[in-house]
């Protein structure tokens, strides 16, 4: 009786996200956070992995994708989310900047308006 082996090599590539990612900011009881939602099939691992990073009126938050190559990818969609507390802001404009591996890939503005700029106040 004989055998005979071989090696398989199954490894990760690791890509830059190319904004599959949708943002949402929305503000809650004066606390504001950020929604981001994508898509993601059988071998693509797409993480928020952060951290959020802040520096004045700007934010950034970085998403990695791995896609596992040397394996039959199962044939599904997922629908994933994640939400990003930015905090309590004051009223003006901000930018969230969405990156991938450390690079800027998408660049969201959002403004928190003023008291007097809520209508009946």
């Amino acid at each position: 009786c004989a055998s005979i082996g071989f090696a398989v090599s199954v490894h990760a590539e690791w890509h830059q996200v190319r904004m599959p990612v949708s943002v949402s900011v929305v503000t809650t009881n004066g606390i504001t956070s950020a929604e981001f939602k994508w898509n993601q099939s059988g071998c693509e691992d797409l993480d928020g992995i952060g951290p959020l990073i802040r520096k004045g009126s700007r934010f950034s938050y970085n998403f990695d994708l791995e896609v596992e190559t040397g394996v039959v990818c199962p044939q599904y969609v997922i629908a994933e989310h994640t939400t990003v507390v930015l905090g309590k802001l004051a009223p003006g404009t901000y930018t969230l900047t969405t990156t991938s591996w450390g690079v800027p890939v998408a660049t969201t503005t959002f403004t928190i308006p003023t008291k007097s700029s809520f209508p009946g106040r």
